[in-house]
């Protein structure tokens, strides 16, 4: 659990056989996906015994081809295991095809939908009184694999829009945004409940977000929509901060967790990841899984 996120994919892999396997990878101009399916036995499957393989769904935000090996072989950091097991035993798609921005390519994702078919032609980006990207009737990819008995779980980047829980006597009307910078601190707003169109409404059943990455206020964690230590919260203005695991950086002033940590926003997912795996075996071992770590900024 503490290793390099390189070695990220491989995770309780003592406890899930990796062969035989099916490995996607697929590039999004800035997000880099990477798909895998593990098979829950080493048995060779033929069609008709075949059971739903679990599925591991990781998005790496702001990664250019030439940074991962497979396309250029011009990475400035040596990657093995992405070259060993994934390169050369999976599959490299180099001609595929997105919108470069944040919010539209993780709906597009989710939803197998163009952006412009959302609730906004150029994707729903923040915290907002209204909703989330996703149109009324519309599913998720968690929704559908959820309703054939998967166990699914996000961790990571949510950046698709909710909706601000807000006060019984609070009134929106027309008002969309709401400004980020101090979301935290809004009268109108009541963070005792969940966010409304969240991760637990389009199919996952658990979840660990922020709502913007490392990017954007609330700089802070979202545990099944909840906000997490709602009681430590503080302002912090941009710069950058000497933290335990580095140098925290906050690009823009924001409200957010007093103890916000940027350098340790990859490995916090890493660990969650874990936890979820932990509590599948435990708890839903015959089912399949399906997990959504859509991580923050590499750079």
């Amino acid at each position: 659990k503490n290793n390099h996120t390189n070695n990220f994919l491989y995770l309780r892999r003592d406890k899930i056989a990796l062969m035989p396997s099916k490995v996607i990878h697929l590039f999004y101009n800035y997000p880099l996906l990477i798909v895998c399916c593990f098979y829950s036995t080493q048995k060779v499957w033929s069609v008709a015994d075949a059971k739903s393989p679990n599925i591991l769904l990781i998005l790496a935000d702001d990664v250019g081809t030439g940074e991962v090996p497979g396309y250029w072989n011009t990475g400035l950091v040596n990657m093995p295991n992405l070259q060993e097991h994934f390169v050369e035993r999976g599959t490299v798609f180099t001609d595929a095809h997105s919108t470069p921005l944040c919010a539209p390519s993780r709906y597009s994702l989710l939803s197998g939908n163009y952006q412009h078919r959302g609730n906004r032609q150029g994707g729903t980006w923040k915290v907002n009184y209204k909703y989330n990207q996703f149109r009324d009737g519309q599913q998720s990819i968690a929704e559908v694999l959820r309703s054939n008995n998967y166990h699914t779980g996000m961790m990571g980047k949510w950046h698709m829009g909710a909706k601000a829980p807000t006060k019984e006597w609070f009134n929106p009307a027309d008002k969309f945004y709401i400004p980020s910078d101090m979301i935290l601190f809004e009268d109108q707003l009541d963070w005792t409940r969940p966010l409304g169109f969240g991760p637990q409404d389009i199919g996952f059943e658990s979840s660990l977000i922020s709502t913007g990455g490392i990017q954007e206020a609330p700089y802070t964690f979202f545990r099944d929509g909840k906000v997490q230590g709602l009681s430590n919260t503080t302002i912090w203005q941009k710069g950058t901060y000497s933290m335990p695991k580095g140098s925290s950086i906050i690009p823009r002033d924001g409200d957010g967790a007093s103890n916000w940590d940027s350098t340790a926003y990859n490995m916090i997912l890493v660990n969650e990841t874990a936890r979820f795996l932990d509590d599948h075996e435990q708890n839903r071992q015959n089912d399949p899984f399906f997990a959504y770590v859509a991580l923050g900024s590499v750079q």
